[in-house]
């Protein structure tokens, strides 16, 4: 019953400007049972060929299907209905229907299932810098950059 009650879980989010070789993010993913106050958090890093997710330590883990493995993309539909998370749909450059480039990074991947019957939220934070983690000053000195902050919540 609780698999049946369970939905599927995507980070989907576009970055403009991205590129590979200079822009970072990273962020996390909060999964919250308003009624028992229950809480998991994904860790979201930058990764090459998919988004890098961890739980934080001590996050309960059981809003989501477990998984004690690292987060990886399957592909298969068979390991994707064992394993229930990390299927690659969309980690690229933006393109529309003819391969022309649309000017920002392209992210859709699923992150989990979850089970909600009643009084869930998922809120994520993202911070994206997508000229790196730093710039110069006025004076030519190394200053932290700051990230645009990308940040929405669903309520059910």
């Amino acid at each position: 019953a609780i698999e049946s009650a369970s939905k599927e879980v995507y980070l989907s989010v576009g970055l403009p400007n991205f590129k590979s070789e200079l822009s970072d993010y990273e962020g996390k993913i909060r999964f919250l049972d308003v009624t028992s106050q229950e809480l998991v958090t994904l860790n979201i890093s930058n990764g090459v060929e998919y988004p890098i997710l961890s739980f934080t330590q001590d996050s309960a883990e059981d809003l989501l299907i477990k998984r004690k493995e690292p987060l990886e993309p399957v592909t298969s539909e068979i390991d994707l209905k064992t394993n229930k998370v990390g299927r690659v749909e969309y980690y690229e450059k933006a393109k529309d229907e003819n391969n022309n480039e649309l000017g920002y990074f392209q992210i859709l991947y699923k992150t989990g299932e979850c089970y909600f019957p009643v009084n869930k939220e998922i809120n994520l934070q993202l911070y994206y810098w997508p000229t790196g983690r730093t710039t110069r000053d006025s004076q030519g000195n190394t200053v932290e950059a700051n990230p645009i902050i990308i940040s929405d919540t669903y309520k059910r």
